[in-house]
């Protein structure tokens, strides 16, 4: 997960993705009050964009309202947020302050069908407490005053590349669902999924 072009910054929620703890100086230079917990710096980051994660629990909810405080804090830049449909639930009204600013950023639902993260951690996965409400995403922007936005639904590769290239061109707010499998995890995930069945079994 990161930014697509020079002028993005970009947010992440839950993420699995591998990568390494850094202070990077876009970062360190902030106040300290506004300066996020963990800075992780992935493969695609480049100079001049910025990506925050805030790492394991605790934090499900975070990202939507960090992405609106980002866009405020640099309107000039896009900001891509990228977020669970778990963690997107529990603070997705804050979709109507961005387009009450005026702020147009590109949000990415990763839809999987539940808390995938508590899923794989688990003892037993398909527990009904890892089960999120079946929304219809792409109709929130609209229901949420987002009356301009590109809403776009994708569930293969092909799709996620054309959606991907007509949010580089919009000019308004972009919203993209992504339906994946229930359990699609990056190789980190699943290497945490197999250390804590080993706990389990152990128990």
């Amino acid at each position: 997960m990161a930014s697509m072009t020079p002028e993005t910054r970009s947010m992440q929620s839950r993420s699995t993705a591998a990568g390494r703890v850094s202070s990077r100086p876009a970062i360190s230079s902030l106040p300290k009050p506004v300066r996020p917990q963990w800075v992780l710096v992935l493969p695609i980051c480049r100079p001049g964009r910025v990506s925050t994660i805030r790492t394991l629990w605790g934090s499900i909810g975070w990202a939507t309202p960090a992405a609106l405080g980002t866009a405020v804090a640099a309107p000039d830049r896009r900001t891509v947020l990228v977020t669970g449909e778990g963690s997107h639930q529990m603070t997705v009204q804050e979709l109507g302050q961005f387009a009450r600013l005026g702020l147009k950023p590109i949000v990415f639902v990763l839809n999987n069908d539940g808390y995938l993260i508590e899923r794989l951690l688990a003892r037993d996965g398909e527990a009904a407490y890892n089960d999120v409400a079946p929304w219809r995403y792409i109709e929130l922007p609209h229901a949420l005053g987002c009356d301009d936005w590109l809403c776009l639904r994708v569930s293969t590769c092909g799709e996620l590349d054309e959606a991907m290239l007509q949010a580089r061109a919009a000019t308004t707010g972009v919203y993209i669902e992504v339906v994946t499998g229930r359990y699609v995890s990056s190789d980190l995930a699943l290497k945490l999924q197999t250390a804590m069945q080993a706990i389990y079994k152990a128990s």
